[in-house]
């Protein structure tokens, strides 16, 4: 373990217990979906975010569409620079099949211009708190979970997600007052590579102690039955439905 995640272990002072939430469970996932794409960094960032507001533009008018965020990570050495979060209330939304003419040739587009990513379909499965999100978050850490489901069963990660994937340790070197929630997602479509995804929201943080908590929850020793990959990123766009 990193002498940076022990420093952060060794703070006694902001306790979890003082957090303020509903004792957690394994919720039936709600009805809405969410795309949620890790991306490696561009070489051209300029033209990705153009390329992203083309496909953000066509979506939004699309059936079903909530909206859409596209995150910015604040430390230039987070493993996954950029990555967009999208509330649909569909599963047939066009990303999640290939029977929209439009949205093939928007995903060739990118293929060709060689931007990487892992994007993939997810449902809700349980919050912290209660299951709303909070758009009005100025910082959020973004994780993104691989579980080996041959040696952790999903029930069990799921009874004790908070602590397999760094959550807990976020939680407990923050603030209580600084901290919204935290929300699981379980991987239902495209490629699995992250079988889950945590989205913790967060209000009054600065740059640096974001990326240091991130980078320390990193560090810590995790179960080999599954990793998890954190960053702390700011919100660089919104697009909301027409």
């Amino acid at each position: 373990m990193g002498s940076l995640a022990k420093s952060f272990l060794s703070n006694k002072s902001l306790l979890f217990s003082n957090l303020v939430r509903h004792v957690s469970s394994v919720a039936t996932p709600n009805d809405r979906c969410a795309w949620f794409n890790f991306i490696d960094r561009p070489n051209d960032e300029t033209a990705f975010r153009t390329l992203w507001m083309k496909g953000g533009n066509y979506i939004k008018q699309v059936d079903g569409f909530v909206k859409t965020h596209l995150y910015k990570a604040v430390d230039n050495d987070a493993r996954y620079q950029w990555v967009n979060f999208t509330e649909v209330d569909r599963e047939d939304f066009p990303f999640f099949s290939d029977t929209d003419v439009f949205w093939s040739n928007y995903i060739e587009e990118v293929m060709k211009l060689g931007y990487k990513g892992t994007p993939a379909g997810y449902k809700h499965v349980t919050s912290l708190k209660d299951n709303s999100l909070t758009d009005d978050s100025d910082g959020f850490f973004l994780s993104a979970v691989k579980v080996n489901s041959a040696q952790l069963t999903d029930d069990k990660f799921e009874r004790n997600w908070e602590n397999l994937t760094g959550t807990t340790f976020i939680h407990e070197n923050l603030n209580p007052e600084n901290l919204t929630n935290s929300h699981l997602y379980k991987q239902f479509k495209l490629l699995p590579i992250f079988n889950y995804t945590v989205r913790t929201e967060v209000i009054n943080i600065d740059d640096k102690t974001g990326s240091d908590i991130a980078k320390a929850a990193n560090e810590r020793q995790l179960s080999q039955r599954m990793t998890a990959t954190t960053g702390f990123y700011r919100l660089d766009t919104t697009l909301n439905r027409l």
